[in-house]
């Protein structure tokens, strides 16, 4: 029920959920949900076949950083989580997710630099290469 259903159709469910019955099959199915940072990152890196050190090489965070990240020592920063996801080539809402799961802000595109990093992910571009648009642009690299 829960498991290829968006925001939206879940809410729907739960709306319209008139006996326990229904909430008892919806939380049985929340279980195997994925709702942490390490967990979402984690399972994308197994579904793509991503090792953690490629990971961290791409994302370039730092290898003792990234693997406390991953293995839930720590939780990411926003530049953290947002360099994970251009690792990732991740889309917008799937980053805008891996914030909100990390307790950071989501990407705001009236935020200058969110624009350019909005535009960095459209384009799937590197950490790099997000990184050398940001200093063009003035604004602060992803630390």
């Amino acid at each position: 029920m829960t498991n290829n259903a968006n925001t939206d159709e879940l809410m729907k469910i739960l709306k319209n959920a008139d006996d326990t019955q229904i909430l008892d099959t919806y939380v049985t199915d929340l279980e195997g949900v994925r709702t942490d940072f390490k967990s979402v990152v984690n399972s994308i890196l197994l579904e793509r076949d991503i090792s953690i050190a490629d990971l961290q090489r791409k994302s370039c965070v730092a290898r003792t950083y990234i693997y406390q990240i991953m293995d839930g020592t720590r939780n990411p920063g926003r530049d953290k989580a947002l360099s994970i996801a251009l690792a990732l080539e991740l889309p917008i809402d799937d980053t805008n997710r891996l914030l909100k799961l990390s307790s950071n802000a989501i990407l705001y595109p009236k935020n200058r630099r969110d624009a350019i990093i909005i535009y960095c992910l459209n384009n799937k571009l590197s950490v790099g290469e997000c990184n050398r648009l940001l200093v063009k642009y003035e604004e602060a690299e992803l630390g």
